[in-house]
């Protein structure tokens, strides 16, 4: 997790870390840089905050299987953001990454030039988006409880990888 306290994010912050599995960027942060995650190839989840405005070239690649985007209004996307991708003989798609974007939203990402191509795009549910904001789980019922990112509380500490809510922070297990 990237801390809230960071503003701003330097083009290639994260380039080459390929043992890195998960990563969630505070909101407030409004440019995901160049090559951000470039040659990340373990990652597998990404969460990018409502405040998301513009991602820029190559910002990820690798094995991105899931790319939560909480920005109602589909970023400025910089044609190569995503990679990588494969032809699917009607256009192109991102390979493999299934883009998890607010359900009010859905139509505007699918008509979307650039985010309309990717392999899959599956709405949020009212309880996911709910639950990603982590100023909702304020109280007695937060302590100690684990939650996924669509929403399911857990009956103890996950034992899978992945990223999910501790305590009402985002946490990554690995």
């Amino acid at each position: 997790m990237i801390p809230a306290s960071v503003q701003k994010l330097d083009n290639a912050v994260f380039y080459n870390c390929y043992n890195l599995l998960a990563l969630s960027v505070p909101e407030g942060i409004t440019v995901i840089p160049e090559s951000f995650c470039y040659e990340c190839t373990a990652m597998e989840t990404m969460i990018l905050p409502s405040t998301t405005k513009e991602v820029w070239a190559g910002a990820f690649n690798g094995n991105l299987k899931d790319l939560y985007c909480f920005a109602m209004t589909p970023p400025q996307e910089v044609y190569g953001s995503f990679l990588p991708w494969i032809p699917d003989g009607k256009g192109w798609y991102y390979y493999a990454t299934t883009l998890h974007v607010p359900a009010a939203a859905l139509q505007s990402y699918k008509d979307s030039e650039v985010w309309g191509i990717f392999q899959e795009i599956l709405p949020m549910t009212d309880e996911e988006t709910s639950i990603m904001n982590t100023n909702c789980l304020d109280g007695a019922d937060v302590e100690d409880s684990w939650w996924t990112l669509s929403g399911v509380k857990l009956e103890g500490k996950p034992t899978q990888k992945g990223i999910y809510l501790h305590n009402g922070k985002k946490v990554a297990v690995q």
